[in-house]
């Protein structure tokens, strides 16, 4: 009997009120399981019990009480009785639960200041343990005191010293009873504030509102009250609490005007935690004064302003607003404070108005103070000054008026620097003051000075502004004009710089006058008055009146300029040619006599027959004789005012009109008439009177004169003859109407007759003929021209004769047309070529002849006809064949107006021609026409046809004999598509037609018409010819039989009208064997052919020919004997292989068929088979049967059957063989040999050839490689095994495959088998385990197949099996074996429960082969502790404990090892019996797997501990990433990273500082008392074995610096990583604009900051952005870097005025986020134009316009070009100005030459200087206008001379060539020889000697640019009268070098047969030389020559 005994411990609890709880009570020193139940408390949810369950001799349960039911303390009962006996006695026990409550008391504080946390605990029983952690669970063990334990309740403090951040603590209470009570924790808030006391300085009196601004505090809030020693009462009437929001909470107190320095006190006092602390903080109040710098100035002035502040507590900041509220941020100078004093100014330009600008103070200390605004006033005044032009020495005032005032300013004037006292400084009236200076006697021009100095605000700087006084002198110009001419008077300013206004008076205005002030030229300027003719009547005295445009103000000036008037009347003479006459120029109402000159047409001075007449009383005549009048010559009388010498010359033109008389006879046709006519050309408009005389009475004659109207031609007077055939003569008198003192003159007429026959004809249309005209009795050879009936001249083919005796005849060839026609002879006398033409009219009269060639058939009689048409008179018609004229003809008779004539031919036979002869009835004298007739012959044939119905044929008809073309038609049928016909072409002398009958229609036998027609002469009868077709019909039958067989053919022709010929064909030919025809039997005829022993199919033809129509051709019929055959395939093939049997048959006919049979019964597609039989082609038929491979299971049969029409089934059997074929293989060690096999069975074919297949490699026996070792096998029986033994080598590489390839013979194709061979591998894991531990041991089998088992054995020599892999239990006493699967690997773990003993068990795998593998299984009661892996910061002392857990230990010794080596420097452990302690410092060299053995003495057998990872753990983080930059306003993230999860320490948190300044927990920092930063900070993030604290920002100038975390651990460790460097990335230029020029660029310099050089990019619109330089410097963190860039502009060059004007262009420059843009504005760029012409002496204007920002920056510089070199502009001469600019920035400068000399005619350029640029202007080429004045030779008198020069300028211009001596003016040519150059020309006739003298040119360009060329010389000289020449000699000229003169040289006749001989009489006297000068000879005497008579004696 067993008595067990237990004990029963209770486990009561002490737990935080509402918490659950679990008590309990243990049973120790049971070895069964027990019931334990509980009581006290009623059962439910609240309430839940445990027995526990039986551990190790003991058992536990519990009682766990939820939350609700916790609420006082409770006893509950614990009972224990047995289960296994049921008879014990049960045992209770009480345990108890008692149950306390926390009270945490929270505190809201100022940061930095201390305060006392605490937490209550009440309720307890006794004292009990409170520990206090922070936020990042570290123990907090400074300030703390648990408190003392009384009456229950126990308070626990901590002291916090200066509050920091919000900080969450926690209080945990431990119950001091029952200490294995579950701790409670408590969260105790300490909540931290900052108070931001935002004082302010203000303008004294200003007032101002102070504020305290509480941030970081809870939604209740604070209260805030101030004080500063005055009564709170009084302060806070002004105080607002202000609302709790996200920022926090603002309070305000607002202060009145005050001028005090005051200090507050804000108090503030948490709400929501009112125990708590209150704090204080001083709110300061300062104020300054501002003076303000007012000013007056003059408007547009640059002023300076100021604002001066005192009493600031530190520098000011200041900024200006101008009246527009437009911040001022150019030209502002901010001062330093000195003393308490500090002045800021700004420059500004004053405006038309008052303006009020704002000065804005900020304090600096106190930046949240408001700005404080000073008005600065800028009063401005307007100056006007008056400048004056004056009269030189006119008293004048000049006058300065000040507006815009309201305080009288103090006016002063100037002379340079010197003080005027002679001036008025005038009052103040209203807002205006003006002041005078008086100028008694002005000469010169002079520059005056008003200065005006401020009344209201003195200190304003004074305005001088200058007032101009000019001076000038007026020249009267007055004139004496021709009455009725235009007129102009003018008077010159001269002295003056301006243009002036020039009025005149004395007239009534109107369209007669015409006023100009002129331009100012050179200082000077010339009003005109032009009066238009119509007023230019009588003298006059007109008033010029000059006052000043510009300085209106100034006093006119007048003077008095006359017009005297006189009238000029020219007296004309109209003469006939070679008359003398007088012309005449009457001047009157001239004051004094008038110089008269003449000048002729060409304006050569006329000095002969010339005289001026003399002046008496206002009256002046002058005279000019001409001798003997040539062609009309207008002469000009030129009248030059004696008294004003500037008056124009008066040209008045007197003509000489000179006519012609052309006496105009007549000679004309017999009773023609005709008129006379005195033609007068070359008369005026007004005419002459003509008389006629013939000695008759005048009257008699006149009577049939017409005296002409005048015209363009002149005036032609006229005498009518009537009808007259005599010869007369008469007299025309001529006397001029217009001019009636001129001479009359006289001229003969005479008047001649002649007779005219005409030769008319009538011919045939067509015929060429001449017809003719007889002129009898002319004077002399006339002028004969023919014209046709249309009036068209004729011209060819005219023959005129010439006059023979009184006889001329001229003839024409014409050709007639289809009318008849008249021609025209016209007759034209030729001594008298006025005489009209005379017409005689000539007849052609044209007749038409028709005929009509004719096509006749050979022997067909037919008729030609020849018809003449347009007869009047019936001609004579006849026949002729060749030259034999033709009876057998009808001449027919004139009908109406057409004849016709027949010939009759009556057998024609070939092609002849015939002629129609007609001779013309009406005149005879007409040639006969003859026409020709074709008569042409021609014959047919046709041709039929004989075919076999339905085939398609063609029959003709042919023409022969023709030369033409004919027209065949057919006839017979229907038209329809059976028919198609063709008239076919001529060929040669023939043409044949065809009919195409088509099959449908050739089915009986038809005669068809073949009609012939001519095309070309289709009044010729037609021909018509039949033509047979004729049909019949051919039968053939078709045959099939077997190869080898005879057979008789049989063809048939039925529908015959005679026999035909019948034949036999194949495709080699004929066939005459076997061959039968028979004879025609009624309608038919047949033909056979036996054949014997066919072997091949072949086709045969039946050829039919008529015999009556051999054209037909053979008709065939086809018979076909068609012999067939079949033949099969069989196959042999592995079972389950696919397969395909063929059969096909050869020579079937098409409706044969094919199909297979298995058995009795027709295969068809479907269960296994598919059948594709392929279409008849061409005897072929063929059938496929495919086998799946399903089912090809055993040998088979198969039969194909071909059906063909009579004829007996044919068949074949195709076989299917079949074999099989098997593998083997099975599972392997991996590293062990292995055999594969492969066998085929039923194999038929008698060899079969195995091989085996490895990666490619083809294998068989024998084998070269030991490691595929090949046994082929041997065939017997249809059966053959192959083996593939491979080695360990093979197997160790794991799972392959393997190929079998199997060929039988007579096969090509191999038939492979794959073979796979599986490895597996065998792992065990024994195991070393606790006493009272589960044993796990592991057998593991990777590459399982379903083929292994896996068993455990605990006895392998009996082979009893302990358990199966899949759990069944057979004897097992142990528990289940758990097997898992995962991939190829299964595991079977065996447990072993609790062993108490070592053993060894075996793992058995069973497959084909059996392998077995020892497990080993040890206790082990060897621990190592810690037994978690221990992390740990270097240094740290870690220490490990080795020892035995269980009582009993075997003696040994303890051994360490790291990393599974033996620790041989391991200090000194601390051994016992059971145990070894290890303390370890670590490093790194210490880090690593930790373990201990225990080596048993008693067999040496290792016992191995658990191990431990030992980590060493540095002290460091990373702060990532160590360099932040960014861009203003973007977001950037920073993150600390620091270790965690360490052994021996706790992260107690992650801190962030900036620059020092720590960042609180809600992301504020303090970067300064005053101004307070905002991050991101969330929660850390944890890991393993890291924390990471993260921070968050937004870019901006405040947030830079250095950005520090700090990690702190509760071992003391601080980790501060590497800081980041946090930057804003920057970009700043140091201008905004720049200014550029076309050739010098601007620089401007950007700065940028970055973490790295930046990347940057710069561009300028219409220009270039080049780097000029680059400088880089390192600074914390990154680089500053600074790129000077240089803008050029690109525009393209200006070409002129208009496109002128300042550019502003954008640049851009970037760096990789940041971008800046400015304007480039571009200056300095020139325009000017060239060439500009001058002519020596003038002055000149030479303009540059340039583009500048500011006028008082720019200087010019004038340079011209001397040489090659360029040379600065003198100030002699040369006057430089400079124009204000324009709104375009566009201004000019001018350079004004004075007096063009020769220098001048260069190039100018002008260097323009604009601040730091310089530009160089295009070259402004001043070319010089200039003349070559061609050199005159010598002349005679009568001659011609050309005047001739070169001249070079801008245009073409006008000229005039002068005559010095005369000064005639006459205008000359001008023609454009090339670009600016021109020729001059005048070529002067008819020299006189009074044309000797100098000639210039006076060449007009434009009314400002006028040249005068050098003068030549002209000398005329006087021709000699030929001498008389002496006898017997020759008179020749000779020239006089060098001379003038010339010599008159005799010479001695020579005899043409040199007979006699002749000399001088005197040889000294050869030559007399003729003296030019005066046309005489200087001796007159010549020697004769004489005979030499030869001496006779």
């Amino acid at each position: 009997v067993s008595l067990n005994t237990y004990s029963l411990v209770a486990a009561g609890k002490e737990v935080m009120a509402g918490s659950e709880a679990t008590v309990s009570c243990t049973v120790t020193g049971i070895n069964e399981a027990m019931d334990i139940t509980w009581t006290g408390f009623v059962a439910g949810v609240n309430y839940q019990v445990t027995s526990g369950a039986l551990v190790g001799g003991s058992q536990t349960g519990t009682l766990s009480v939820q939350a609700d039911a916790v609420t006082e303390d409770v006893e509950y009962t614990c009972t224990v009785s047995s289960i296994q006996n049921a008879d014990s006695t049960p045992h209770s026990v009480i345990v108890p639960l008692h149950v306390y409550t926390v009270t945490p008391q929270s505190r809201e504080v100022i940061s930095g200041s201390s305060t006392t946390l605490s937490c209550v605990v009440e309720d307890v029983t006794q004292a009990v343990i409170v520990t206090w952690t922070d936020q990042q669970r570290d123990r907090v063990t400074e300030g703390v005191s648990s408190g003392t334990y009384e009456d229950t309740t126990q308070t626990a403090t901590l002291v916090v010293d200066s509050a920091g951040l919000d900080e969450v603590y926690t209080c945990t209470v431990t119950s001091g009873q029952f200490t294995n009570s579950p701790l409670f924790e408590t969260v105790v808030n300490l909540y931290v504030y900052e108070v931001a006391a935002m004082g302010k300085e203000v303008k004294a009196g200003a007032g101002a509102t102070l504020s305290c601004k509480i941030t970081n505090i809870q939604t209740s809030g604070v209260s805030v009250s101030w004080s500063n020693g005055r009564e709170t009462s009084d302060i806070n009437d002004g105080v607002t609490q202000g609302e709790v929001d996200a920022d926090g909470q603002v309070t305000t107190l607002v202060l009145a005007d005050n001028s005090d320095h005051l200090t507050f006190t804000c108090q503030v006092k948490s709400l929501g935690y009112p125990e708590s602390e209150s704090s204080s903080s001083e709110v300061f109040y300062y104020t300054f004064e501002v003076e303000a710098g007012d000013r007056e100035v003059k408007t547009g002035t640059p002023t300076t302003l100021s604002c001066v502040v005192k009493g600031a507590t530190e520098t000011v900041t200041v900024e200006w607003s101008d009246s527009n509220g437009g911040t001022i941020t150019n030209d502002v100078v901010v001062g330093s404070q000195e003393g308490d004093l500090q002045t800021t100014t700004v420059v500004v330009v004053s405006d038309d108005e008052d303006e009020v600008y704002t000065c804005f103070v900020t304090s600096v200390r106190f930046p949240e103070s408001p700005r404080q605004e000073t008005q600065v006033k800028l009063n401005v005044y307007g100056v006007t000054v008056t400048n004056k032009d004056a009269y030189t020495g006119k008293s004048t005032d000049l006058s300065c008026t000040i507006s815009d005032l309201t305080t009288a300013p103090t006016i002063s004037w100037k002379h340079g620097s010197t003080v005027l006292s002679a001036s008025d400084e005038g009052s103040l009236v209203g807002s205006t003051q003006t002041s005078t200076l008086t100028v008694d006697d002005p000469s010169g021009d002079k520059d005056y000075t008003c200065v005006v100095t401020s009344g209201e605000f003195p200190a304003s700087a004074a305005s001088e502004t200058g007032v101009s006084l000019n001076t000038y002198s007026l020249v009267a110009a007055g004139k004496e004009v021709m009455a009725g001419s235009e007129a102009t008077v003018s008077c010159t300013v001269t002295g003056i710089n301006e243009a002036m206004d020039i009025t005149w008076t004395g007239f009534v205005a109107g369209v007669n006058y015409q006023v100009t002030s002129g331009a100012l030229v050179g200082g000077s300027q010339t009003g005109t008055l032009s009066v238009q003719a119509d007023a230019v009547t009588e003298d006059v005295e007109y008033t010029c009146t000059v006052s000043s445009i510009q300085n209106a103000d100034s006093t006119p000036h007048s003077v008095i300029v006359p017009l005297h008037v006189y009238t000029v009347t020219p007296q004309s003479r109209e003469v006939i040619s070679g008359s003398s006459t007088t012309l005449s120029c009457v001047v009157e109402d001239v004051t004094q006599a008038v110089i008269v000159t003449w000048t002729d047409q060409q304006r050569d001075r006329v000095t002969e027959g010339v005289s001026s007449g003399t002046y008496e009383d206002t009256t002046q005549t002058a005279t000019l004789v001409v001798d003997s009048a040539g062609l009309d010559e207008v002469y000009t009388c030129t009248v030059t005012s004696g008294q004003f010498t500037n008056s124009p010359l008066f040209e008045t033109v007197v003509n000489l009109y000179v006519y012609e008389v052309a006496a105009m006879g007549k000679e004309v046709k017999a009773g023609a008439g005709a008129t006379l006519s005195c033609k007068i050309t070359n008369i005026q408009t007004s005419g002459v009177s003509v008389s006629w005389s013939n000695g008759r009475e005048t009257s008699d004659i006149n009577d049939g004169v017409t005296q002409g109207e005048v015209d363009a031609d002149g005036q032609v007077t006229t005498l009518v003859l009537a009808d007259n055939s005599d010869h007369l003569t008469f007299t025309c008198q001529v006397k001029s109407l217009g001019y009636p003192e001129s001479e009359s003159s006289s001229s003969e007429v005479f008047y001649y007759t002649f007779e005219v026959e005409a030769g008319d004809r009538e011919v045939k249309t067509g015929t060429p003929t001449t017809l003719s005209c007889v002129v009898k009795g002319a004077t002399e050879t006339v002028t004969v021209e023919w014209s046709d009936s249309n009036g068209g001249t004729i011209t060819n083919d005219v023959v005129v004769g010439s006059q023979e005796g009184d006889l001329q005849t001229t003839t024409v060839v014409v050709v007639s047309d289809d009318e008849d026609e008249v021609y025209t002879c016209f007759v034209t006398s030729v001594r008298f070529p006025e005489s009209p033409r005379q017409e005689t009219q000539v007849k052609l009269n044209v007749y038409g002849v028709t005929v009509t060639n004719k096509d006749a058939y050979t022997g067909k009689s037919t008729d030609l006809s020849c018809t003449i048409s347009d007869l009047t008179t019936a001609p004579t018609i006849s026949w002729k064949h060749g030259s034999t004229v033709l009876s057998a003809s009808d001449e027919g008779s004139l009908v109406g107006s057409t004849q016709t004539s027949t010939l009759t031919v009556d057998d024609p036979s070939g092609d002849k021609d015939y002629t129609c002869v007609v001779t013309s009835g009406e005149f005879p004298a007409s040639a006969a026409s003859e026409t020709g007739v074709s008569l042409n012959t021609y014959s047919v044939t046709v041709y039929g046809k004989e075919v076999q119905a339905g085939s398609a044929t063609i029959i003709s008809c042919k023409i022969m004999d023709i030369t033409e073309e004919m027209s065949i038609a057919w006839s017979g049928f229907t038209a329809g598509d059976n028919y198609s016909e063709s008239m076919g072409e001529r060929e040669g002398s023939s043409q044949t037609g065809i009919l195409v009958v088509k099959g449908p229609a050739v089915t009986q036998d038809t005669e068809y018409t073949c009609t012939v027609s001519s095309i070309s002469n289709p009044a010729s009868a037609t021909h018509a010819e039949v033509v047979e077709l004729n049909v019949f019909e051919i039968t053939t039958s078709n045959k099939q039989i077997k190869s080898g067989n005879s057979v008789t053919l049989t063809c048939s022709v039925s529908d015959l009208t005679a026999a035909v010929k019948m034949e036999w064909y194949t495709v080699n030919g004929e066939i005459t064997e076997g061959v039968t025809t028979g004879d025609l039997s009624g309608s038919l005829q047949s033909s056979t052919l036996s054949l014997d022993a066919i072997s091949i199919t072949t086709e045969y033809k039946c050829s039919v020919t008529s015999q009556d129509y051999p054209e037909s051709g053979a008709q065939t019929a086809t018979a076909l004997v068609g012999v067939f055959g079949i033949s099969v395939s069989s196959e042999e093939v592995r079972v389950g292989t696919s397969t395909t049997l063929a059969c096909s048959a050869t020579g079937v006919q098409q409706s044969a068929t094919i199909q297979w049979y298995s058995g009795v019964e027709v295969i068809e597609t479907g269960s296994g088979y598919t059948v594709t039989t392929e279409l008849w082609n061409n005897g072929y038929l063929a059938t496929s049967l495919s086998i799946d491979a399903g089912s090809v299971t055993e040998d088979n049969s198969f039969t194909c059957v071909v059906e063909a029409e009579g004829q007996e089934d044919q068949s074949e059997i195709a076989y299917l063989l079949t074999y099989g074929m098997t593998v083997t293989s099975y599972d392997v060690v991996e590293g062990t040999a292995a055999t594969l096999t492969c066998s085929v069975e039923g194999v038929s074919a008698s060899d079969v050839t195995v091989v085996w297949v490895v990666a490619g490699v083809e294998y068989s026996e024998p084998s070269a490689d030991e490691n595929y070792n090949v046994v082929e096998g041997d065939l017997a029986t249809g059966s053959q095994t192959s083996t593939l033994t491979l080695s360990g080598d093979i197997t160790a590489d794991g799972d392959k495959t393997f190929t079998c390839g199997v060929t039988l013979q007579g096969q090509s194709n191999r038939v492979d088998q794959e073979v796979e061979l599986k490895t597996f591998r065998v792992s065990t894991e024994g195991g070393q385990v606790k006493t009272g531990e589960d044993a796990f041991l592991s057998c593991s089998v990777s590459g399982m197949t379903d083929n292994l088992e896996i068993q455990w054995l605990l006895d392998p020599q009996s082979g009893t099996i302990l358990c199966l892999v899949d759990g069944a239990k057979r004897g097992c006493d142990l528990d289940d074996i758990v097997s898992t699967v995962e991939g190829d690997t299964t595991n079977s773990v065996l447990k072993v429960t609790s062993p108490i003993g070592d053993a060894t068990l075996t793992c058995r795998v069973i497959g084909h082969n059996t392998y077995e593998y020892p497990v080993e299984l040890e206790l082990n009661d060897l621990v190592l502790t810690p037994a978690t892996e221990t992390r740990a910061f270097t240094s740290t002392e870690v220490t490990l404990t080795c020892a035995y857990a269980s009582t009993t230990i075997s003696d040994g010794s303890f051994s360490w090892y790291m990393n599974n080596e033996v620790c041989r420097d391991c200090s000194d452990p601390v051994e016992t019996p059971k145990s070894s302690k290890l303390t370890i410092t670590v490093e790194e060299s210490k880090a690593g797997r930790w373990g201990c053995n225990f080596t048993k003495a008693k067999n040496n057998k290792v016992m191995k501990s658990n191990t431990v990872e030992l980590t060493e753990v540095q002290s460091t983080g990373e702060q990532t990433p160590n360099s932040v930059w960014d861009v203003a306003g973007e977001s950037s993230t920073v993150q600390c990273v620091v270790p965690y999860g360490l052994s021996q320490s706790d992260l107690t948190s992650i801190s962030w500082t900036l620059n020092g300044n720590p960042v609180s927990n809600d992301g504020t920092s303090f970067i300064s008392p005053y101004e307070v930063v905002t991050f991101v900070v969330p929660a850390l993030k944890y890991e393993d074995e890291s924390a990471t604290g993260y921070i968050s920002f937004l870019h901006s100038e405040s947030i830079s610096g250095r950005l520090q975390c700090a990690a702190v651990y509760t071992t003391g460790e601080t980790i501060r990583p590497d800081g980041s460097e946090l930057n804003m990335i920057k970009l700043t230029a140091n201008v905004s604009s720049v200014t550029v020029a076309p050739s010098s660029g601007a620089y401007v310099a950007f700065n940028s900051r970055a973490q790295s050089k930046p990347d940057t990019s710069y561009t300028m619109e219409d220009g270039t952005a080049a780097l000029a330089s680059a400088t880089e410097e390192s600074i914390t963190d990154g680089v500053e870097y600074q790129e000077v860039i240089l803008f050029t502009s690109d525009s393209d060059s200006v070409t002129s005025y208009a496109d002128l004007a300042r550019k502003a262009l954008t640049y851009t420059y970037s760096i990789d986020l940041v971008q800046i843009t400015g304007t480039v504005y571009v200056i300095g760029e020139t325009a000017v134009e060239s060439p500009q012409w001058t002519s020596l002496g003038d002055r000149i204007k030479l303009t540059c316009y340039l583009t500048a920002s500011d006028v008082s920056t720019v200087v010019v510089m004038w340079q011209m070009r001397s040489g090659t070199q360029w040379i600065d502009v003198p100030s002699d001469g040369y006057t430089s100005l400079l124009s204000d600019i324009n709104s375009d920035y566009v201004m000019s400068a001018i350079l004004v030459i004075d007096s063009t000399v020769t220098g001048d005619i260069t190039d100018f350029r002008a260097l323009v200087t604009l601040a730091e640029f310089q530009e160089r202007s295009e070259s402004i080429t001043v070319k010089g206008v200039s003349a070559v004045v061609s050199d005159l030779s010598s002349a005679f008198e009568k001659a011609s001379v050309t005047f001739g020069a070169t001249v070079v300028g801008p245009n073409k211009p006008t000229a005039l060539l002068v005559h010095t001596e005369s000064g005639t003016e006459v205008s000359a040519t001008v023609e454009e020889e090339g670009e600016d150059s021109y020729t001059l020309s005048y070529v002067k006739d008819n020299l006189v000697t009074t044309d000797t003298g100098d000639y210039y040119f006076t060449i007009t360009f434009s009314a400002s640019l006028e040249l005068t060329t050098d003068s030549t010389s002209l000398k005329v000289l006087s021709q000699c009268q030929p001498p008389t020449t002496p006898p017997n000699t020759e008179l020749s000229k000779e020239e006089i070098n060098g001379s003038d003169n010339y010599n008159q040289v005799v010479a001695c006749i020579t005899n043409q047969d040199g007979a006699i001989e002749y000399v001088f009489l005197d040889s000294s006297k050869t030559s007399i030389m003729c003296d030019t000068s005066t046309g005489t000879y200087v001796s007159t005497d010549l020697s004769p020559c004489l005979k030499t008579i030869a001496n006779s004696v």
